[in-house]
């Protein structure tokens, strides 16, 4: 997937841009905008990127300061400039500069959008082509080496171990090292790791056993490029190598079902009083190689799960950072949060299991909330006597049974009123209340308004 970021201090040009091309069709993502140089500069310290797509006239660092900036510093990120078609000595300047392409603002309003991201694909492919060895046909022994950055003072580095002549480029920032044997390939990578003061992480992955085409090479690394940087390296180890078989694993389809389990699994939140249970779930996350997009979507959900169980108990907010940069994160971010929530709920006096009782019956109550529900139903559906089953509750949420129910009843009304159009009386019912003057009253007991002037107050909102 080639990573685009698009700088255009024009805010409609950026989002016209963003919205009108079929990014996806040409392997392209848009990963990020700025609206100046500067702020771009300080994206691309953050991020990769492969492609930049930046305007040429520009407050604060114009687009040529930009394309001189990143050259130096990001070699391997490919350029094309945005342009009117006045901006012809730009263009040429920018070109001059190393920029592959452009494109003129004009074919924004054209039929032929596609056409000029075929175009820039084209422009991208034969500039890698020109950096690659013709003779290379089949490799069965050497090394890829990925980047997390192959700045400039990467490349350096990089000459201490290598002649010019023999980087070959699968991408932007992943480099192919054909060897003639097992010997040179041992020898390389002893040098390699012998360097100090690599910009970033960077992985090795040892080829060997089987024989690929260039093409091949080239597929596999833009499947599994950002996936085994993100599970493999990180700040405490940022030299690492694989091998490749390990990283075909990484691409392999998983199925619906084996996603759908660990969903459920952590949404069962059973995880919160067992530490061998959490251990296991992360070791099997880790094999699955989710992309990050899933994995934030299943952290999303369980991080939401738990607010919406936990959230009246707890003395913080419970939140998701907004990105993970490595995988270690993930586990440190799990393990506070299991560490969190269970010191908060967990008293002295109550024993695991009548804790993951009370979990459970509280999963019960978020279930039968349109339903008429009893503290006896509820302690019979657990296995607990009624009088036991309400002095535990009370002991972990801090809140009676009868209070619990109501405040998750106004609270699930909130979320009708606030997302859906359904009147009042329906909502009223969907949350368990067959009167609707007294679901309103006991709304505005709560909140201090009519649940009329709630969705009111909201939608200005």
């Amino acid at each position: 997937m080639i990573k685009v970021l698009l700088v255009e201090d024009d805010k409609l040009v950026r989002k016209s841009l963003i919205a009108s091309f079929n990014w996806k069709r040409f392997n392209m993502e848009v990963v990020g905008e700025a609206k100046n140089g500067e702020k771009a500069a300080e994206f691309l310290e953050k991020y990769n990127v492969d492609l930049l797509i930046t305007d040429l006239a520009m407050p604060i660092m114009s687009g040529i300061e930009l394309i001189r900036l990143v050259k130096d510093r990001y070699p391997g990120i490919f350029i094309v400039v945005l342009s009117l078609h006045r901006d012809f000595e730009y263009i040429q300047e920018a070109m001059r500069l190393g920029a592959i392409d452009y494109i003129a603002k004009v074919e924004l309003d054209s039929d032929n959008m596609d056409q000029t991201l075929d175009r820039i694909k084209k422009r991208i492919n034969e500039e890698v082509n020109k950096t690659q060895q013709p003779l290379i046909q089949n490799v069965s022994n050497g090394l890829i080496v990925i980047f997390e950055k192959l700045t400039d003072d990467n490349r350096k580095l990089l000459t201490t171990v290598l002649k010019e002549g023999e980087i070959i480029f699968l991408t932007s920032d992943v480099i192919l090292i054909p060897l003639a044997s097992d010997i040179e390939k041992k020898q390389s990578l002893q040098e390699m790791a012998a360097i100090s003061g690599w910009d970033g992480a960077l992985l090795i992955i040892e080829i060997e056993n089987q024989s690929y085409t260039f093409k091949q090479l080239q597929q596999l690394v833009q499947q599994f490029k950002d996936s085994i940087l993100f599970y493999e390296t990180s700040p405490q180890k940022p030299f690492n190598s694989r091998k490749m078989e390990h990283m075909e694993m990484t691409v392999t389809d998983l199925q619906d079902g084996e996603v759908k389990n660990m969903k459920e699994t952590l949404l069962s939140l059973k995880w919160i009083y067992s530490q061998k249970m959490l251990d296991d779930i992360l070791y099997e996350l880790k094999q699955m190689k989710l992309t990050k997009n899933k994995l934030n979507e299943i952290l999303m959900m369980t991080v939401n799960e738990c607010h919406r169980i936990f959230a009246e108990m707890l003395p913080v907010n419970l939140f998701l950072p907004e990105t993970f940069k490595y995988w270690y994160e993930v586990e440190e971010w799990l393990t506070e949060t299991k560490t969190n929530i269970y010191q908060t709920i967990h008293k002295k006096n109550i024993s695991n299991e009548t804790s993951k009782s009370i979990l459970k019956s509280i999963h019960l109550i978020e279930k039968q909330l349109g339903e008429n529900i009893t503290a006896t139903e509820i302690s019979k559906q657990i296995n607990m006597s009624r009088s036991y089953f309400c002095i535990c509750f009370k002991q972990v949420t801090g809140v009676t049974f009868h209070e619990y129910v109501k405040v998750s009843r106004i609270n699930k009304a909130k979320h009708y009123l606030e997302n859906t159009l359904e009147k009042v009386s329906i909502v009223a019912e969907k949350v368990g209340y067959k009167d609707v003057k007294y679901f309103s009253k006991l709304f505005k007991q709560e909140t201090g308004i009519l649940p009329s002037e709630y969705r009111k107050k909201h939608k200005k909102e």
